[in-house]
């Protein structure tokens, strides 16, 4: 009887693994050559993860490396506070591990943020020189691997990610704004840690909306941190819509319970598909998973048109 009672248990479980990953990798297969779909992965604020759960950080960029041909993934972007102090270098190294994961399998880029100043760690641990010789690695400012930019390509469209560290100044906004002008065919997304606070500007979103984001027709998308969860959309200078997205689960049990943004693109559709998922829990976020899981802040969609020209 406990054997047959095991042996049930064991095949609930296989089923509802399946019905999950069917749920989770939904469209990534049913559509072939240019329209297929494509992913983009956000890792929200892993700063309590380094200082106090790193076999949650390492759980989340192994969970990333098994999935990429999965979930057809282009690109995984940190959102910032890599680490809970920018000083502390034991806290480094736990990242270097977290984040080497994904070397060889899938480009990354870091918006780095507050916590991670004053980036003489950051820039020594992910200096420029680790990517440069990568094509999808653009460039950075003065040689400073703090503000970058990179490339990709998926289902026949062309994007750029343009990652400002927290707070750019304005000679970095000038930069950023020469790199998208030389990208006029490039679909841009912006990623910088403070950017929005829920649906309002923080003031590093200010600036960099009124000093970079808005005069560029091509900028489409802004990805942030630092602040809980939210999402904004706005018309920049040339009439264009741009969707900006805030994940930080960083309050939560374990320094974040493991939860990602995953941003499934959808050309047939038009569509962008968001919804976080835990590494830790292993599954999506729904109703009454915590605070922040009331929608439209964890799963919903965008409209963003992938036909023609951007």
């Amino acid at each position: 009887m406990e054997k047959a009672v095991r042996s049930f248990s064991i095949r609930i479980v296989i089923i509802l693994s399946l019905l999950l990953v069917s749920v989770l990798f939904a469209g990534c297969s049913n559509f072939t050559g240019s329209s297929k779909p494509f992913t983009i992965i956000a890792l929200p604020d892993t700063q309590v993860y380094s200082i106090k759960f790193p076999e949650v950080f390492y759980q989340q960029t192994e969970w990333v490396a098994k999935n990429i041909s999965k979930l057809n993934c282009k690109f995984v972007i940190h959102e910032g506070d890599i680490v809970e102090k920018g000083r502390d270098e034991n806290l480094w190294l736990v990242a270097d591990k977290a984040m080497s994961k994904l070397d060889g399998k899938v480009p990354y880029c870091f918006t780095p943020g507050n916590h991670d100043g004053p980036f003489v760690l950051f820039n020594k641990y992910f200096p420029f020189s680790r990517y440069d010789y990568q094509p999808w690695y653009g460039g950075c400012y003065e040689l400073r691997n703090e503000n970058s930019y990179h490339f990709f390509s998926a289902s026949g469209l062309d994007f750029m990610i343009v990652c400002l560290r927290f707070d750019p100044n304005e000679s970095v906004l000038a930069w950023a704004n020469e790199v998208v002008e030389k990208h006029p065919d490039r679909r841009v997304i912006v990623a910088t840690h403070s950017y929005i606070d829920r649906s309002k500007f923080t003031p590093e979103g200010e600036k960099i909306w009124n000093g970079f984001v808005r005069k560029h027709k091509n900028i489409f998308l802004v990805f942030c941190g630092h602040l809980s969860v939210g999402q904004r959309t706005d018309t920049g200078d040339n009439g264009n819509t741009v969707h900006s997205l805030l994940a930080d689960y960083q309050g939560l049990d374990f320094g974040g319970q493991g939860w990602l943004r995953i941003m499934k693109f959808i050309p047939r559709k038009n569509k962008i598909e968001v919804c976080a998922y835990s590494t830790r829990l292993k599954k999506i976020m729904g109703p009454g998973d915590d605070k922040y899981s009331k929608p439209p802040m964890n799963n919903f969609y965008l409209d963003y048109d992938m036909t023609g020209k951007n």
